[in-house]
């Protein structure tokens, strides 16, 4: 059956005619490193499918070994690696190096095949590394693992949390605290939002723990030390509301259907909310709300300090970091600015032309044209999603393909880029529930057929051609009953 699945999602890769790779790899329960291997395609209707090929065994993790592994799978599938558009790996060091990593290999192979990181994963390492480079951000976290740790690790205290939380009259905030972690992606939302719900209830927890239990009670008095703390309690509620936004971002990065466009649009969005948090009038009503939960909780004000001038390095003085961008954007500028504008520009429609070995004039041509008749059916259209998602229904759902066969080329070509490595995250769990501590000896063979059985289980299976296809092997493996 799952032989039968396969060469259906081939198919229709092949229907497609080009494609775009995306490829993770994390350890099962067997300490083996298995890579998940998915496609990404459009479809003449132009749907967007992420399609899992497998799990594949490796016994290397190098840019060497992993390169090798992605030609050999794509060259089985019967997939020729010149019809790749894109590469989307998590940003490790062996797959995003510029000269010898895997994306650098594959592209020697095909200079098209555009890299690109993926963007949660680059949302995540900007947070990461934010909670590490400032002082009261890095304190605060550590205060939060602290916490869990601590009432976590423990039955007994964990049911002292338990009880005071039934006590209390508020029952707003969840039964658990959030351990932190640097590759779950919405931990720190969740371990913010914990604390802050349950502040009352973790003081009460911690000082009954300080009276009555001599094992645990120096730590627990040091825990009160730290979260009775004017700074504490600030970093907890400015950082819970940025986590909160930033946490929309990281799950909307994670579809499968977004785009270039989107993902920028939102991120720009993003960035406006964050920015318009730093005005006085913002910024007074978080002082509120902190001097509200301080003074119920009996933490002393702030004693202000001198005020220090801004590193260079962290934004400061008059000339900020300069930014190195994480991506190469410029062919995927150069397609937006082709779709989107109606006056595009001709150092985009050169680049792209020369990137996709395109016809110059004739595409211009039909853009000119394209865009007319677009305008002429949907006047009133504002936004770059907006328009882009029309545009691509108009060309989708009309029959106008055959006279715009350029113009649908980077139509199909943009969306088949992809932007996250999400699925590859979303087949681990698959794996993580298939191979348990029980089935530890499964083999490799098995263990992939079932995951693209489980994954793609809403592909159609031909029953009466899985029962012929077995019947014909009776021979070959030497069973004596054939199936009627």
């Amino acid at each position: 059956m799952a032989q039968q699945v396969l060469l259906n999602i081939i198919n229709s890769i092949k229907e497609a005619g080009i494609f775009s790779i995306l490829v993770d790899e994390t350890q099962d329960l067997s300490r083996h490193e298995q890579v998940s291997f998915i496609i990404r395609f459009v479809d003449d209707s132009f749907q967007i499918h992420e399609q899992f090929l497998g799990f594949y065994k490796t016994s290397h993790t190098d840019s060497e070994t992993l390169a090798n592994l992605i030609k050999k799978v794509l060259s089985d599938s019967g997939l020729d690696i010149q019809n790749l558009r894109g590469q989307c790996y998590d940003g490790a060091a062996a797959m995003r190096g510029s000269y010898t990593g895997v994306q650098a290999r594959i592209r020697e192979e095909n200079p098209i095949a555009l890299y690109v990181h993926c963007y949660a994963h680059i949302l995540n390492l900007c947070l990461v590394d934010l909670s590490k480079q400032v002082s009261y951000v890095r304190n605060t976290f550590g205060t939060l693992q602290s916490l869990y740790s601590f009432v976590g690790a423990s039955s007994k205290r964990n049911a002292v949390f338990e009880s005071v939380y039934l006590a209390s009259t508020q029952h707003n905030g969840p039964k658990k605290l959030k351990s932190l972690s640097e590759t779950r992606w919405s931990c720190r939302a969740e371990a913010l939002k914990a604390v802050l719900l349950n502040f009352s209830t973790l003081i009460n927890t911690l000082e009954e723990i300080s009276e009555n239990n001599i094992n645990s009670g120096a730590e627990a008095t040091s825990l009160i030390g730290n979260i009775q703390n004017f700074e504490f309690v600030f970093c907890l509620i400015i950082l819970q509301e940025i986590m909160e936004h930033t946490n929309v971002l990281s799950k909307y990065l994670q579809s499968i259907n977004i785009s270039y466009i989107t993902v920028i649009e939102m991120c720009e969005q993003t960035v406006d909310i964050l920015k318009d948090m730093r005005t006085d009038t913002e910024f007074h009503k978080r002082w509120i709300q902190v001097i509200k939960v301080t003074g119920e909780n009996n933490i002393e004000p702030p004693k202000l300090s001198r005020k220090r001038r801004i590193p260079q390095k962290y934004g400061g003085g008059e000339n900020g970091p300069q930014n190195v961008p994480e991506n190469q954007l410029q062919i995927l500028n150069g397609l937006k600015n082709l779709i989107i504008n109606d006056n595009f520009e001709e150092n985009m429609l050169t680049l792209v032309c020369n990137t996709y070995k395109l016809d110059m004039q004739p595409l211009k041509n039909e853009l000119n044209i394209f865009n007319r008749m677009f305008a002429s059916k949907y006047p009133n259209i504002s936004g770059e999603s907006n328009i882009f998602k029309k545009k691509s229904e108009y060309i989708a759902n009309h029959d106008i393909r055959s006279g715009f066969p350029l113009t649908y080329t980077i139509f199909k070509t943009f969306l088949t880029i992809p932007t996250n490595t999400a699925s590859c995250e979303r087949s681990f769990s698959c794996l993580r529930r298939l191979k348990t501590y029980l089935r530890t000896t499964m083999g490799q063979e098995r263990l992939s057929s079932l995951s693209l059985l489980q994954i793609e289980k809403n592909q159609q299976i031909d029953e009466e051609k899985v029962i012929d296809e077995f019947n014909s092997s009776v021979s070959v493996s030497g069973r004596r009953l054939a199936l009627a």
